[in-house]
């Protein structure tokens, strides 16, 4: 007897099989194409990165016309600050620093300081997010950065970005949150300046706000100690 196709149904114990195969092979695809440290996973491609589920947002800046100067040493978008350390830098969407293609991800732009200088990321008001990749562009043949990351339970790590070819991709994943993401030349006889392409991100966690009950001893204290003067007086 023929069934049509949607009447046959697979076996239990072959679609098992099929679940764990699957989930085998992802799990060997993002091994080779991740490294751990302790509490942070540093993911070198993108695919990989994703497959984690956590990333909620990308920004690519191809909202924005090229050349369209956001700020001017810090800059704001989805709900991550770029700061440089150099304050008169610009940062530019489609600044282009890399000068024969690939220039972008997705086109038309990508997004750099005008400056050289060391890039921090931070998220929301002084928060985390629990995943951060993005692509650098380099304005050389090759990278040459250093990548420091900040954990909210105050652990730092270095992914070094050296010598990997234009465009690179670097993601990160904590369940403790990222706090903050540095980008820096790693030789400074010889700095080269950057851009970024595709910036994912996972949820931000806003910064704990202490409970006011944790002020009320403090408070208690400062009365008790002006009591004691006025009474010493």
């Amino acid at each position: 007897m023929t069934y049509p196709a949607g009447d046959v149904k697979m076996p239990r114990r072959s679609r098992f099989r099929k679940a764990i195969s699957s989930g085998l092979f992802i799990f060997v695809l993002i091994a080779l194409h991740s490294t751990c440290y302790g509490s942070l996973i540093a993911f070198e491609t993108e695919s990989t990165f994703l497959q984690t589920g956590l990333v909620v947002s990308t920004e690519t800046f191809d909202e924005l016309p090229p050349d369209t100067v956001v700020g001017t040493g810090t800059a704001v978008l989805d709900g991550i600050t770029y700061a440089s350390d150099q304050p008169l830098a610009e940062w530019i969407a489609g600044i282009h620093i890399h000068q024969v293609p690939p220039q972008f991800i997705s086109p038309p732009n990508d997004f750099g300081a005008s400056l050289i200088g060391d890039t921090t990321l931070t998220f929301g008001n002084g928060g985390s997010t629990n995943a951060i990749g993005f692509y650098i562009f380099t304005a050389g043949v090759s990278t040459t950065y250093f990548i420091f990351l900040t954990t909210a339970d105050g652990q730092r790590f270095l992914e070094p970005l050296i010598f990997e070819p234009n465009p690179s991709f670097r993601g990160f994943v904590s369940p403790e949150g990222i706090t903050s993401v540095v980008v820096a030349n790693a030789f400074p006889e010889s700095m080269l300046n950057y851009s970024f392409d595709n910036v994912s991100r996972g949820q931000i966690t806003a910064a704990p706000v202490p409970e006011p009950w944790t002020m009320l001893p403090f408070t208690g204290g400062l009365a008790l100690l002006a009591t004691c003067a006025a009474l010493k007086n």
